[in-house]
């Protein structure tokens, strides 16, 4: 059975580009900004979250911190793909629990590669 992935990215073009890089190994649902990548987290239970920083009505770190609040979605494996590098944001993705980070434009074989590791389970649970 395919994993599934959230993606949520505001910018159509890039959301499309994640969810076709994806699609041949795992399976996608997507959302235009955190507000309903929220809602369709709770609702359809994904295997990881990819999550743009930067977006309207709910960021990624607001994003990342309701994730973390709820417990259906506290230990859903959340991916920040941006193009800021700015330390202090990294840092409170970090301390928020964020899994990784993968910069914009993103490479393909290294998300597929990061979400592979996050969604597999450790040996011995």
């Amino acid at each position: 059975m395919k994993k599934r992935v959230l993606v949520v990215d505001d910018a159509p073009t890039v959301r499309a580009q994640l969810v076709q890089m994806l699609e041949k190994e795992i399976e996608s649902i997507s959302a235009e900004n955190g507000a309903i990548g929220l809602e369709k987290a709770l609702k359809e239970n994904p295997d990881a979250v990819v999550a743009d920083l930067e977006m309207p009505e709910m960021d990624g770190i607001s994003l990342l911190r309701a994730l973390r609040a709820d417990k259906r979605t506290q230990t859903v494996p959340v991916v920040i793909a941006t193009t800021v590098t700015s330390l202090d944001r990294v840092n409170e993705c970090r301390t928020l629990g964020c899994n990784g980070f993968v910069l914009k434009p993103v490479q393909a074989d290294y998300l597929i590669a990061k979400l592979r590791q996050l969604m597999t389970p450790a040996k011995g649970k």
